[in-house]
């Protein structure tokens, strides 16, 4: 039999869409809990370093509640420190600033069951930079750009189009396709899935 996935629900009153800042510097956002095993941290740095190296103009902020001291101290050692910032831990509402403050989200993970955060991104009309996992698979050039897991020269070419802006997508676009994980229509699934099944 088929099998359907209902997703996480975001809250769309909390990760609202807002009109992109015009930053002077093409603003990134990374937000996990960096486990080497499975985000792959690292390797958005080393992306930023090949970024540094060409002399792009870019930030990235790097949030988590878990301990950053060791990729801290592998961004100061490929001398990156200003490039990226690390903030955290952070309440949810709290983060919603930096996604408004992005021109897009990076998700460079190895594996990932769901991906809260892409569907946060994308309630607020963030494009993402993404490889295939989680909700990613669904991902289309409307939400934003795919790069292969581990090519670090790949994702560096994907930021270096959003640096150029040679990505042209729409932030209301990428909010309805969001709306497919808001609360109510989460909850609509469950309400169905019920109905359906218990007596």
């Amino acid at each position: 039999k088929d099998i359907k996935v209902i997703g996480n629900a975001v809250d769309e009153t909390i990760f609202t869409l807002s009109p992109k800042l015009k930053n002077e510097t093409t603003e990134f956002l990374h937000i996990s809990t960096l486990d080497k095993e499975t985000k792959n941290a690292e390797g958005i740095i080393d992306a930023c370093h090949l970024l540094k190296e060409s002399g792009a103009d870019f930030h990235l902020t790097i949030v988590s509640d878990e301990d950053y001291s060791s990729h801290k101290r592998i961004a100061e050692q490929k001398g990156l420190s200003d490039k990226i910032d690390f903030i955290g831990p952070l309440n949810l509402e709290d983060t919603v600033h930096y996604y408004h403050q992005a021109n897009a989200f990076v998700l460079f993970s190895h594996y990932e069951t769901f991906s809260i955060v892409l569907a946060e991104a994308w309630m607020t009309g963030t494009l993402t930079i993404s490889t295939s996992v989680g909700i990613a698979t669904e991902q289309n050039n409307k939400l934003g750009l795919y790069v292969k897991d581990n090519n670090i020269l790949e994702l560096s070419k994907a930021m270096k189009k959003v640096i150029d802006k040679h990505t042209n997508l729409n932030s209301k676009e990428i909010r309805e396709h969001a709306k497919n994980y808001s609360s109510g229509n989460i909850l609509r699934k469950w309400t169905e899935l019920i109905d359906n099944h218990v007596e």
